[in-house]
Order: C-alpha cells, then structure tokens, then sequence
C-alpha cells in the first residue's frame, strides 16, 4: 500500500511538472504555474522512502544550558558583525552603480499576477545583466515593508548577511569545533574583502547565502541526516541558480566533495541512496529555468 501511495505522488508531480514546463515553451506562465511548482516539490518529497537503518549523528535534542552559550555567543559575534557593517552602509558618499539600478528594478516590478515567474528580468533592453525574479521580489517585499532610500536599499540584504555568517559557524561546528566555528565568523567580521563588499545592496551576496546553506545540508546529509535535510539541500543547491551566476559552480563542487567523501568511505552507500532525493529535488527546482534558457533565453550564459 505504501508503495502504491508513493508511486501515485510521485507520478503526479510528474505531471505537475510536466505542465510547468509546458506552460514555460508556450509562453503561458502565470500564477497556477508557479502553484503547480511549488506543489511538484511537496508531493515529490512526500513520494520519496527515506533509506532505512542509518546511524546518523544528527539528534533531535532539547537546548541544554551549555548549547545555549555555544549559540549565545555566536549570536554575539553575528551582532558585531552586523553593527560594523551597518555603520559602513550608513556612508552614503560612497556608492556602487549596480546597488542603485538594480533596486530601481527592483521597485518597480510589475503586478504579480502577471510576472513570468521563470523567466528573466529585467528584459534585455532595459539593463545588460538578466536574472531569474526572485531577488528582486524578495528586495520589493523589503521596500513594501520598510519604505525606499539608499539606507533601506543596503539593509535589504542584511537577511543574506544572517544567513552567511550563521551557515559559516554550523558548518564549522559540525565539520571541526565550537571554538573553530567561532574563529571563522570572527575572522569573516573583519575581513576586509567581506567588508568592502558587503556595504553594497548588491546582488551576489544571495548566491554566496545560498551556496553555504547548501553546503550546511550536504554536510548534515553526509552524516547521516534526516529526510528533511536530503529535501532541503535539493532545495536550496536548486536556489544557487536562481540568483547570481557566481553560485553557479555549487552542483560541481559538492559532487567532487561527494566523490572525495565516497572515495574515503565517509558516506556509505545507504545515505547515498538519499541522495536521490536531493537530485531530484534538485531537478525539479531548475528545470523550469533550464527550459526556458533552452526554448526562449540562455540568459545562463549571458
């Protein structure tokens, strides 16, 4: 019975795909697109049989008093770090062209019942550079929240920062130590490159967010994880495609990390069978985009 009901969800979000992708070459992409899409990626991950009889070393525990400082003080150093370059943003002397032109874009994307979820914006004649919508989605949500100006523009992508800095030190946790995961975000608080960088609204600090993200859920599902990290790795490898082309390398670097990990007898062949899912996942997230690349715009090699 289980098989049965296994089988039939994962036919069906086939099928759902199968019209996404129908709709992208006809040119008929709307919001039911992107529902089917989104619903694709659940049924999937429902389909799929998690690979039994792994030892894992991913818990799911109470967080103890000692667990707390570990994270009390990472928090500390994140907040350090955000200060720092909060005070830099607040230079509005100093300015990067691409910041201001891409939030130009940014707020003024169009009604969204009638966005092409999958294509690219903006189009070609309005810009040189073309990206899948969702950057500049998330940044109009922040300015329909907080109001536009170069302060507002900047601390839109103080999320990213978050979630790089936060991927860096459990990571680090995970792979070595607590006091190694402290070095690195304290190293990456001052460093200058980051801090230069990271004063700009600019757009490929999401793919830098992404790519570590991904890298946390592999290194989980490496260890043994739970179904939810194969699905979310899949998910957010998927998202590295879908912000700027830097983060594009992340599929080729962990499959040459997976080898090396297979190679050493670090990942044994049940976990490997979970990987499934991640490829899976991983494929229903770009297909979309990588049809319409195929049948309208490469912009992937723009």
């Amino acid at each position: 019975m289980r098989i049965i009901k296994g089988l039939f969800l994962f036919i069906s979000s086939l099928i759902f795909q199968l019209v996404v992708l129908s709709d992208i070459i006809g040119r008929t992409v709307n919001n039911l697109t992107l529902t089917l899409w989104i619903v694709s990626l659940f049924l999937l991950f429902a389909a799929f049989p998690l690979q039994k009889g792994i030892t894992t070393t991913i818990r799911r525990k109470s967080l103890s008093a000692s667990e707390f400082k570990v994270y009390f003080f990472a928090f500390l150093i994140i907040i350090l770090a955000l200060t720092v370059r909060i005070i830099l943003m607040r230079n509005t002397y100093a300015f990067h062209n691409d910041e201001y032109i891409s939030a130009y874009f940014s707020y003024s994307l169009g009604d969204l019942s009638k966005l092409d979820w999958f294509g690219i914006y903006p189009i070609p004649h309005d810009w040189i550079w073309q990206f899948p919508v969702l950057y500049f989605l998330l940044q109009k949500i922040f300015f329909n929240i907080f109001g536009l100006g170069t302060l507002t523009m900047r601390l839109s992508i103080v999320p990213y920062i978050i979630i790089i800095f936060s991927s860096l030190f459990l990571i680090a946790r995970r792979l070595y130590s607590k006091e190694t995961a402290y070095l690195a975000i304290a190293i990456l608080t001052f460093f200058a490159p980051d801090l230069y960088l990271s004063r700009w609204s600019l757009h490929f600090i999401t793919s830098a967010a992404f790519f570590l993200l991904a890298t946390y859920f592999f290194v989980l599902c490496a260890q043994g994880g739970r179904k939810v990290h194969f699905a979310l790795l899949g998910f957010f490898l998927g998202l590295c495609y879908m912000t700027y082309n830097s983060s594009y390398a992340a599929a080729p670097l962990l499959f040459f990390y997976a080898l090396a990990l297979i190679t050493k007898k670090q990942i044994r062949i049940p976990i490997l069978k979970n990987f499934l899912l991640t490829i899976g996942i991983f494929i229903y997230m770009i297909s979309p985009f990588a049809i319409y690349a195929i049948k309208v715009d490469n912009f992937l090699l723009n």
